[in-house]
């Protein structure tokens, strides 16, 4: 990457995080209303959506190679509907987030989910899709063997992502964390191998022209950040969402008692939530949600009765049953 590339990235993250830190100072001087915060974030949050949108513009390339070297891979029109499908979907999620309008529960995620699909599912002009098998010798057997098995791995943790993201209160065990740790480690050594085998079939015109397309070029940063991804992945769809799942259907009912160590305070994104004694590092999204005055009673000390469901993989939190000052040793 270039260094007017690097510089370009670099002031991104400032201007994110100074705009951040400015509106929150703005607040605190003029008195602006949670209303007002809202109506800011929401066109924060809209301007990012599109831009992010619009970086994202090439990555149906990925999974492309040219029928024509000499000529560079286009987007179809059928692409931009996709990515305006997409950006939709983030706005939406941002106009959920601010609540500045009402709107359908997920409807974010089916929206943005929709044109992921559409995009991706498209093929580039003058680009062939590296899962057609017009040419052996363009795209192996064992290519699309390493493709197939990595999609199968993939999907189950995407579908636990999404349950972690909607449904999941799960309080993972240790067993719990350390399948979805290594399932993640699996999936993101498997995610490295394929966007580099891939990204050496591609070999475009494209690659080196933008900023963003010359960052990916360097690989101590395409693979940390694919290493990454991955792992995160894994331990949320399979740790915390399929554990969730499984817990949810295959455990038995109990009570426990746990104790309040702190408080966790949410934002427009997060729910308020008690730490308890023994919490693990990582736990459901919705996992101990309560409202926001509800701190006020339980004061750190308290004993919470806790019902749910527990297994192998955890215990699922379904509700506060009880909470009382601390009299004795948490169970």
């Amino acid at each position: 990457m270039s260094l007017k590339g690097l510089a370009s990235a670099f002031a991104l993250v400032l201007s994110v995080v100074a705009t951040a830190v400015g509106i929150s100072m703005l607040q605190s001087h003029f008195g602006w209303s949670n209303a007002t915060m809202s109506w800011l974030f929401l066109g924060i949050g809209t301007l990012a959506s599109v831009v992010l949108t619009y970086q994202l513009r090439h990555l149906a390339f990925v999974n492309a190679i040219p029928i024509d070297k000499s000529r560079p891979l286009k987007l179809k029109p059928l692409h931009y509907v996709g990515l305006v499908t997409m950006a939709v979907g983030g706005i939406l999620s941002v106009v959920s987030v601010t609540g500045v309008f009402v709107t359908f529960q997920y409807a974010d995620k089916f929206v943005l989910l929709l044109g992921l699909a559409v995009y991706m599912a498209t093929t580039p002009a003058n680009g062939r899709s590296i899962f057609q098998a017009n040419r052996a010798a363009d795209v192996s057997a064992r290519l699309r063997l390493l493709a197939i098995a990595g999609a199968c791995v993939l999907l189950p943790a995407i579908v636990g992502c999404l349950v972690d993201i909607t449904l999941s209160t799960i309080l993972p065990s240790d067993l719990g964390l350390s399948v979805g740790i290594g399932y993640g480690a699996v999936l993101a050594i498997g995610l490295v191998t394929m966007t580099e085998i891939t990204r050496n079939r591609v070999g475009t015109p494209y690659q080196a022209n933008k900023p963003f397309q010359k960052l990916l070029q360097k690989s101590w940063i395409r693979i940390p950040i694919t290493l990454a991804m991955g792992l995160y992945i894994g331990v949320s769809g399979i740790g915390l969402g399929a554990a969730y799942g499984y817990t949810h259907f295959f455990g038995d009912e109990v009570n426990k008692v746990f104790r309040v160590s702190g408080w966790h305070y949410g934002s427009s994104r997060s729910c308020d939530k008690p730490e308890i004694e023994g919490r693990p590092l990582l736990i459901g999204k919705k996992a101990l949600c309560v409202p926001k005055d509800a701190r006020l009673s339980m004061p750190v000390g308290t004993d919470l009765t806790i019902a749910g469901r527990e297994s192998v993989m955890g215990f699922n939190v379904d509700k506060i049953s009880a909470y009382r000052p601390h009299i004795g040793p948490a169970n």
